[in-house]
């Protein structure tokens, strides 16, 4: 699954982040056993040519962010026809939902800290969510673990949140506990609104079928064992921009309801092909969900969660500007990327 750094890349784009879990022990383990997905279904292995691609130091060719990545894998008709139902239905269910918080739970696992079985981090928080594009992640605890030099056994340590992010449908905001600032980016007039649905991972609030279908290869991939009112789906990247985010995603839906309870994100560059248990990969519950709750109606127009201004913190605004191209330069050793971005920070 995606590491920390992706995963803030992510939630501050508030696009992943809801996603309903009743309890940890209903979601099925990161391990379980699922079975070879049906023939005309199976992972083909992903290539990627040099066509279109920009080549980094030491050769590699790196697709640009509008690369389309091959299909890892091929439907029947008969099974595009289930996914499509799965899609509409999921679309028309999520159309329901006005308001929505409850608890998060995040397992961390990373297959070169100590070993796949063995936990990175814990955190706890929460999760709100007001319709169209009003949402909040925060991480009220956290855990990491590190060996003991004496021992060298296992120790869980309590660590500072860092997380909290913020959108109000016009901009994401960043507390930052340590310099104590809010930092707000503005989003794009032409983004404005679509900040939820077609963020980095659209899985929960304002989904479209045909706007995860256009984005990600997807197919239902639920195991024998699983649960009589589960749905599990693959989703994987269509286009290289998504794929520098995760290398794809299990996510499992209820068949009643089709709100999603568990997620499960790969690292970039991990491969379907290995076995799943030895990747690194972070879990995602949601506890106690409570959709369109009045009283969260009544806060909404008390109050608005998706502007944070805790006491003696200072608000500056981000503005994300492209500069201009460098003048040209005699190159110097090998090739390499460069990014022309720049970010800075001004008081608001």
């Amino acid at each position: 699954m995606a590491n920390r750094r992706g995963m803030g890349t992510i939630l501050s784009v508030f696009a992943s982040s809801v996603l309903i879990a009743q309890s940890f022990a209903q979601a099925p383990p990161a391990n379980s056993p699922r079975g070879p997905a049906p023939a005309s279904a199976q992972i083909q292995p992903r290539t990627a040519g040099p066509t279109g691609s920009q080549v980094a130091t030491g050769g590699q060719f790196i697709p640009p962010a509008n690369a389309p990545l091959p299909a890892p894998f091929f439907l029947s008709p008969q099974q595009q026809a289930e996914l499509d139902t799965v899609l509409a239905d999921w679309e028309k269910q999520n159309g329901q939902i006005k308001t929505f918080e409850c608890s998060v739970m995040r397992l961390e696992y990373d297959a070169t800290f100590g070993g796949p079985d063995q936990l990175k981090t814990q955190s706890k928080g929460e999760l709100k969510y007001a319709t169209p594009d009003k949402g909040l992640f925060r991480i009220t605890e956290m855990f990491v673990w590190a060996r003991d030099p004496k021992t060298n056994e296992w120790q869980k340590n309590k660590a500072e949140p860092e997380e909290y992010w913020t959108c109000d449908g016009k901009s994401t905001f960043q507390v930052d506990h340590k310099q104590k600032l809010v930092i707000e980016t503005p989003i794009p007039p032409e983004m404005q609104g679509k900040a939820i649905s077609e963020g980095p991972l659209p899985f929960v609030f304002g989904a479209k079928a045909d706007a995860l279908k256009n984005r990600y290869h997807m197919r239902i991939t639920t195991p024998a064992n699983a649960a009589k009112d589960q749905i599990w789906l693959e989703a994987f990247p269509k286009w290289q921009k998504d794929a520098a985010n995760f290398a794809w995603v299990e996510l499992i839906l209820t068949k009643s309801s089709k709100v999603p309870y568990a997620i499960q994100i790969y690292s970039p560059g991990n491969s379907p092909l290995e076995d799943h248990a030895k990747l690194s990969r972070t879990m995602i519950q949601l506890v106690n969900p409570d959709v369109n709750n009045p009283l969260a109606l009544l806060a909404g127009w008390l109050g608005n969660f998706a502007r944070p201004s805790p006491m003696g913190y200072r608000h500056v605004v981000q503005s994300n500007t492209v500069a201009p191209p460098a003048a040209p330069q005699a190159p110097v050793g090998p090739p390499r990327m460069d990014q022309a971005s720049r970010a800075k920070a001004q008081p608001r």
